[in-house]
């Protein structure tokens, strides 16, 4: 598979899935990508955060936490991620998992209860078309924005910003 059809391939994956972790680690075990589990090497981890104007009506007067993560095949990163939740709508061994290790936000959350639903894509120019995305010069592979939701329930905003490294 060439790096543009690999390409194209990823970002169509990523797109309709509910959970991008989940499709990654999927995308990693297909192609024998790094190491599996997938873990997030956090970088910054606060319990207060302002969120993104986007998700500030539906944090309003709750608590916001924030980290920004790489998220690594074994030694492959994959994508980098900031990712801002509402603890409290959260279970609390999700909470506990996120604010003290490596567990990314998707493998926190119960499998099968997650939803996301995109605000925002951008993919480099050259790309296959993808409705609804924009095209920015900036972006090598991928930029997700989106809503997570539990349950139906909206819990977090995140932007994962897929590296060229995830291509394999």
């Amino acid at each position: 598979m060439t790096t543009t059809t690999a390409a194209d391939a990823l970002r169509a994956r990523l797109l309709g899935a509910d959970s991008v972790t989940g499709a990654m680690a999927l995308w990693c075990a297909e192609r024998g990508i790094g190491a599996l589990p997938l873990r997030s090497e956090v970088h910054v981890r606060a319990r207060e955060a302002a969120p993104p104007a986007i998700f500030a009506a539906e944090a309003a007067g709750g608590r916001v936490f924030f980290r920004r993560i790489t998220l690594r095949a074994g030694p492959v990163p994959l994508l980098e991620a900031e990712n801002w939740f509402l603890p409290d709508r959260l279970p609390a061994a999700a909470v506990t998992a996120l604010q003290s290790g490596d567990t990314p936000f998707g493998a926190a959350l119960a499998p099968g209860r997650q939803t996301r639903h995109s605000t925002a894509a951008l993919i480099p120019p050259g790309a296959r078309p993808v409705p609804g995305a924009r095209v920015d010069p900036r972006v090598p592979v991928l930029v997700l924005r989106g809503i997570v939701a539990l349950d139906g329930r909206p819990v977090a905003f995140v932007e994962e910003r897929i590296r060229p490294e995830a291509l394999g």
